[in-house]
Formats: C-alpha cells, structure tokens, sequence
C-alpha cells in the first residue's frame, strides 16, 4: 500500500473541522481512517486551542429525537 504522508497539521481537514463537519465525514471523501483526520485537529489545537470552541459553535445543538422516533425506539415484545 502505498500512501502519501501528509504534513500535519492537513489545512483543508482543519478548515473542515472549524466549520463543525464530523471527522467522520472529513474522512470520507479521500477515504482514510477517521483515527488519522482525527489527529490533525488535535496538532492544529495544540497551536490554536479555540479551534475546538469554534466546532462545536459550528456544529450545532446535536439533533434531538422526536416524539415518534422515541416511540420507535422502545423495545416491544
């Protein structure tokens, strides 16, 4: 397997990462392990340590299950 080392930390997954897309996402479009995106906010934050203040305020309230969707969830027999 032949893969490119990338300098960290990666600046386009870092920016990625400031506008509060998951790492999981961020890997998928070139295909790497979540583990390695993961690693190159961890760099960026040991530099700047808002970054992580700026994900979440990006992000978003995590969305919250309805009503139905609760209803859904409840084991039945």
């Amino acid at each position: 397997m032949t893969e490119t080392r990338r300098a960290a930390p990666h600046p386009e997954w870092v920016q990625m990462y400031r506008q509060g897309i998951p790492s999981p996402k961020i890997a998928a479009a070139p295909g790497v392990a979540t583990s390695t995106v993961r690693y190159h906010p961890h760099i960026a934050a040991q530099v700047n340590p808002p970054i992580r203040d700026e994900h979440r305020a990006a992000a978003g309230d995590p969305v919250q299950p309805s009503t139905s969707g609760l209803w859904n969830m409840e084991p039945r027999p």
